[in-house]
Parts: C-alpha cells; sequence; structure tokens
C-alpha cells in the first residue's frame, strides 16, 4: 500500500478482474485418411485451398485431395462442405498406415552397452520412395583438419618494480590482459594490463628479475582459459581435441577432449567445467610446436532418389553451436527428430557421431486406407487422441466412419473423446451407414447413445456432384453429411448465436439426398433422436429437419444439440473467464467480484436470446455464499459457485388450435 504524509488528493488507477469473453463455438474437427500431409499431427486451415495445398497430391497439373481406392474416402468432400455451409476455421488430423524411412545416426561408444543413437533420420514424406534416399555421415574440422594453435608468447624483462607487479620490457610485450604468465612453471599470474611497454601482473612472480624471461605459462588441470594464435572456426559449444606436448613428460604428445563454453575477440577461448580437463599441455615450445585445438564436427549428406546430393558440414550435436543438427539440416527429402532415448554416453570421444553410411532401421511402407481401422498407431483413435490437446475445438466429425466396417466402434470413441475427463468441451457429428433403410437406422442410434447428449446423428447421406466424373452431365455421388451439418452449425452459431437449433436450414453445395423420406417415415426417428435431412413437396432444397442428440430418450435437459452446445459455451467461457481468480484471498471481496462477472456474462447472454425470461434475474442466478463456503470448506482451499439458467430450447413442435367463432358459441376443428 502506498504511505500517504501531505494532504490531497490523490489519483489511484484501479485495474478490474475484467470481463468473460465468450469462448468460440464453431470450430471443427476432421479426422481421415487424405493423400498427403504429415500422419497424427492436427493442421489449422481457414478455407478449402488451404486443406488442397496441405492434403492434396498434383495429378495432371491439378491438386487432388480423392481417395478412391480401395473404395470411395469422403475427408475431402467433408471439409469442402464444411467452408460451403459457413464454416471458417477447421482443424484436420490425417490418419493412415502409411510409414517413413528411418535411418539412425549412432556415436561412437564401444562400450559394453554399444553405441547410441544419436538422432534419427526420417523421410519427408511416407511410403517405399524413402527407401532410395542415401544418407552418408563423415567427420568434420570447422577448424579444419590442422586446427588452430594455442598462442606462445616470450619477453625478456628489463626491470621489476610497482611491488613486483609493474614488469618493464625493451619493446610493447606479445601479452595480453588474461594471459597466464610464468618465468619458470613454479610460479605463474595472470596478466592485468598491458600499456606501451609495461605489463601489470596480478600477483607477483616469486623469483622474476630483470633479465629473466617472461613467456605463456602451459596449459595445466586447474586452467580453463587459453589464448589462441587463431579462434576461426571455434564457437560455444564446439566440441575439441587438443593435442600437444605433454608438460609432465615432454616429448611425449598427448591429446584430451573438451568442450569450449566461449570464445572471445582478443582469442581466448574458455573450456567448460565438465567434461573436466585432465591433462597438461606444454607451451614452453616453439611456436611451430604449440598445442592445437581441433573442432570435432560431423557432415551429413543426403541424396535423394536422381540427386542432386545435399550436403550439410560442420554440423554439431551442443544446441549453442552454430551448426546444431537440428536446426542446421533442411532438407526437403528428410527431417530430423531425437530419440525417444537419448545417450547415456557422459565421455568423449564415445559422445561423438560415428561415420559411415546409416542403415535403414525401418523400411518405409505406402498408405493402404483399406487397412486403416480404429486402433492401432495410425487408426482413428489416434488422431482423436492428437485433438485432445487442441483447446478451441468444438466439433468432432469423421466422414469414413460410416462406411467402415467397424463404423459403430469409431462412433463410440467419438463420443468417448468428447466425454473424456479435460475435455469435456466438443460435440460428435455422426453420419448414418450408407445406403441406410429407416429401420437399420433405428439399430444403429441405439449403438451411439450419449450421455448428457455430447453427439447427434444425421440421416440420409448428401447426394453432390462426383468431382471426378468426365462425363456430361457430371455424374453424381452420395457422401456422408458430418462435413456439412458441422458447416451449418457454425453458420448458425455465426449469424443467430449457439442457443439457435442448428435445424429449418437449407444445406448449401448438394443436389438431393440418398432418400426422401415423408413426414411418417421421420417421426420415429426424431422421436428416437435421429436428426432428418429433408426435401419438402414442391422443393428442391435440402433442409436439415432435427436438432436432437443422441441422449437417451428419456432424458429431456439435453435433447436438444443446441442446449448442450450452450451449456458448453456457457461453462468454458465461465471457466476461462474467472481464472484470475485462482489463488486470489477466498473471502467476501473476491466472491463478490467473481458474482458482478459472471451475472454481467450470463445477462449478455440472456439479452442475445439464449435465457428464457422477461428480466435477467427471471433468467439465471449466481450463488456465492457461506452457506456454500463454511470455514470448512475454505480450509481446504475451496471455493463454491453455484449458478443457475434457464435456456431457451428450440419449439419443435407448434400446435395452432383454431376453431369457429359466431359471436357466442365456440366450434373447435381437431
Amino acid at each position: 500500500m502506498p504511505t500517504y504524509e501531505t494532504p490531497g488528493v490523490y489519483i489511484e488507477e484501479q485495474t478490474g478482474p475484467g470481463v468473460i469473453a465468450g469462448v468460440g463455438t464453431s470450430t471443427a474437427a476432421f479426422i481421415g485418411p487424405a493423400q498427403a500431409g504429415t500422419l497424427r499431427l492436427p493442421q489449422r486451415i481457414t478455407s478449402y485451398e488451404e486443406f488442397l495445398a496441405e492434403y492434396a497430391v498434383v495429378v495432371s497439373g491439378v491438386l487432388d485431395p480423392y481417395i478412391t481406392q480401395p473404395r470411395q474416402f469422403y475427408l475431402a468432400q467433408a471439409v469442402r462442405g464444411f467452408f460451403q455451409n459457413g464454416g471458417s476455421r477447421a482443424y484436420v488430423v490425417r490418419v493412415g498406415t502409411a510409414a517413413a524411412t528411418t535411418w539412425d545416426v549412432f556415436n561412437e561408444d564401444a562400450g559394453a552397452g554399444g553405441a547410441q543413437v544419436v538422432f534419427r533420420v526420417e523421410a519427408a514424406t511416407e511410403g517405399v520412395a524413402g527407401d532410395l534416399i542415401a544418407l552418408d555421415v563423415q567427420p568434420a574440422n570447422a577448424t579444419g583438419a590442422a586446427g588452430v594453435a594455442a598462442a606462445v608468447a616470450n619477453a625478456v624483462v628489463t626491470a621489476v618494480g610497482g611491488a613486483n607487479l609493474e614488469l618493464t620490457f625493451a619493446a610493447p610485450p606479445p601479452f595480453r590482459a588474461g594471459d597466464v604468465v610464468t618465468e619458470n612453471e613454479t610460479a605463474r599470474a595472470g596478466v592485468e594490463s598491458v600499456a606501451g611497454n609495461t605489463l601489470r601482473l596480478s600477483q607477483p612472480i616469486a623469483g622474476l628479475a630483470a633479465g629473466n624471461t617472461l613467456r605463456l605459462a602451459n596449459l595445466i588441470l586447474a586452467q580453463r582459459t587459453l589464448r589462441l594464435a587463431s579462434t576461426v572456426g571455434l564457437f560455444p559449444g564446439s566440441v575439441v581435441l587438443v593435442r600437444g606436448d605433454d608438460a609432465d613428460n615432454p616429448g611425449n604428445q598427448v591429446e584430451e577432449f573438451a568442450v569450449v563454453q566461449s570464445v572471445d575477440a582478443a582469442g581466448f577461448v574458455t573450456f567448460a567445467t565438465a567434461p573436466a580437463r585432465t591433462l597438461n599441455f606444454n607451451l614452453d615450445v616453439a611456436p611451430a610446436a604449440a598445442p592445437v585445438l581441433i573442432s570435432q564436427e560431423f557432415s551429413l549428406t543426403v541424396t535423394p532418389p536422381g540427386g542432386p546430393a545435399q550436403a550439410f558440414d560442420n554440423l554439431s550435436l551442443d544446441p549453442v553451436h552454430p551448426g546444431y543438427v537440428f536446426t542446421r539440416v533442411t532438407s526437403p527429402a528428410v527431417r530430423l527428430v531425437a530419440p525417444t532415448a537419448p545417450p547415456t554416453t557422459a565421455g568423449y570421444p564415445d559422445r561423438l557421431v560415428a561415420a559411415g553410411a546409416p542403415d535403414i532401421a525401418v523400411h518405409g511402407a505406402n498408405d493402404d486406407p483399406g487397412a486403416l481401422g480404429l486402433g492401432g498407431r495410425n487408426g482413428f483413435q489416434a488422431g482423436l487422441d492428437a485433438l485432445r490437446d487442441v483447446d478451441d475445438v468444438n466439433i468432432v466429425c469423421i466422414p469414413d466412419a460410416a462406411a467402415h466396417s467397424e463404423c459403430l466402434g469409431i462412433q463410440q470413441a467419438m463420443i468417448l473423446h468428447c466425454l473424456a475427463p479435460g475435455l469435456k468441451d466438443r460435440v460428435a457429428v455422426l453420419d448414418s451407414q450408407p445406403g441406410a433403410l429407416p429401420d437399420a437406422v433405428e439399430l444403429h442410434r441405439q449403438s451411439v447413445e450419449s450421455p448428457y447428449g455430447f453427439a447427434a446423428l444425421y440421416y440420409p447421406w448428401l447426394q453432390v456432384r462426383d468431382p471426378l466424373s468426365r462425363t456430361f452431365p457430371p455424374g453424381t455421388m452420395f457422401i456422408p453429411p458430418s462435413g456439412h451439418i458441422a458447416g451449418i452449425y457454425a453458420r448458425t452459431d455465426q449469424e443467430r448465436g449457439v442457443h439457435k437449433a442448428p435445424a429449418n436450414t437449407d444445406v448449401r453445395g448438394v443436389l438431393g439426398l440418398e432418400r426422401r423420406l415423408s413426414d411418417a417415415q421421420q417421426g420415429p426417428l426424431n422421436v428416437n433422436g435421429i436428426n432428418v435431412l429433408r426435401i419438402f413437396q414442391g422443393s428442391k432444397t435440402v433442409v436439415v429437419w432435427g436438432a436432437r442428440t443422441t441422449v437417451e430418450r428419456t432424458i429431456n435437459d439435453w435433447r436438444y444439440v443446441n442446449v448442450r452446445r450452450l451449456m458448453l459455451y456457457i461453462e468454458e467461457s465461465i471457466e476461462e473467464g474467472i481464472r484470475w481468480a485462482v489463488f486470489e484471498p477466498n473471502g467476501l471481496p473476491l466472491w463478490q467480484k467473481l458474482k458482478r462477472t459472471i451475472s454481467e456474462f450470463l445477462t449478455r447472454v440472456w439479452r442475445d436470446g439464449a435465457l428464457f425470461g422477461d428480466s435477467a434475474d427471471k433468467a439465471f442466478y449466481v450463488r456465492i455464499d457461506e452457506a456454500l463456503n463454511p470455514p470448512s470448506v475454505r480450509a481446504l482451499g475451496e471455493l463454491y459457485i453455484e449458478i443457475g439458467v434457464a435456456v431457451v430450447r428450440p419449439a419443435e413442435f407448434i400446435i395452432v388450435r383454431i376453431g369457429l367463432w359466431d359471436g357466442g358459441g365456440e366450434v373447435t376443428e381437431r
């Protein structure tokens, strides 16, 4: 709190909790096999053209998204119908049995466990054609094979002064601030500064006198910083092989690996503390025999069928290195993925990449949509699982489920997905089976009952032009209605609101229906929660003439699609809109803020016509009080809010009572 001392008026801006913004309600998700595209990865699209760009293949110069073998598949038609009928945003998840060729690249570990995978190369497209890609891994050195040499320098001291810290030379000495210098390795000191012919040490070197030769000190175990004659090819993250004369056994050449932590413009390189240096290197040698640092990179060459080869040089496994393999390798033929189990090898050279042509670990496989089922790594269930973390999906469609031998299992999986813990924010649009008679659809409906109304079933199929027909007039085909229905959901939400039943509206982009039903035929279907598409006498327009969910017939609360979706809208909007209150003090001020915030949101919902009542207090109530939240509840860190809403249900049956009236008696026609 601010402290006020001088009398006066002080203005303070207060930031309130804000208002609850309604969440989106009309983002659809489509799951199915496609001609192209990444498997099991939800991709957001905002037009049918984006769908074609991602999931179609080029045939005779035209984008073709249609799969007709071993049977007709309907993902492309469903997505097109969605956008034709008012949809504006969707996610597509491609599923299929295709597999990409993969190669495992190993390290040099020759221990008991053998070499370990450091990264995996995967063909960019699935199929057996990936088997024809050739890979080659070879060692590389950004510093060049000869490496870069450590600096070697010496100069004769002409005078020692300033408490043995100031050294004078006949000419400017060949040292730099940061160097470690010595006279005979029995004592060492750092160079603090060099100015003209004068050098200042960080501490005195015992026994140093005029006439002695000062030189750069050996690279010893405790020393992490070293000046080089050149730092070309060295970067943070570089693995280097240090090769030179053993300071403990002069004349004996030794080698050691280290990792570069930093390189500066003055020529100094600093090694990381891990892996630790273990050897000492002699700098009391001629410059030509100075220790060298040879960076240890590798190259990856990718040669697709027919070439040309694409080479990536000086790659590294360290993410801070500019040649980090996962960012440097950008090939249209392959992509890189991290191993499922990171290597456990700790030391060098075992951690370095092994050279050679990697063997194919997994061969590619062409897609076989006919073998696609509910389960398996690439099945429809995998597509549903991929949608779990996509928060803004509201409508789920699998247009190829209805014609599948596992139709009921796939559609039941859709319902379970919508009911899964942590979700319950989306509904499933289900298709009847192709060519089904009304009696068969009623049996179908019994198998896709959805608790709390999280699914809706539509019948019959739609008639559209066959996009692959080359006859005149063009041939036609029948497709499942779910994509078009999802578009109608979106259009109704935009034009009227989520509370309006997505019914008594036209289906766009269609020619007709697989089957025309009469009122008498529709009646039993409607009572059983099957939404029928109709063409009425004297019209050619296909209209949606049902708005029921597949909830149990005896349950009235969740009978209608718009009621189910309206409640999802209200629930998710409130959930996201009051998240700011988590961890706030659980007292009366918080309760009042929450009540105002929620009431303001529900008032807007009521004004939009979604709640019943001639005033807001008759349309909803919000209760947050001490009876709901006694001390025992508050002690657990919990806050309970009770909300009741009077939703508007559709006028599914309009009964007009009319009779004759002659001013006295009344005659009613029945």
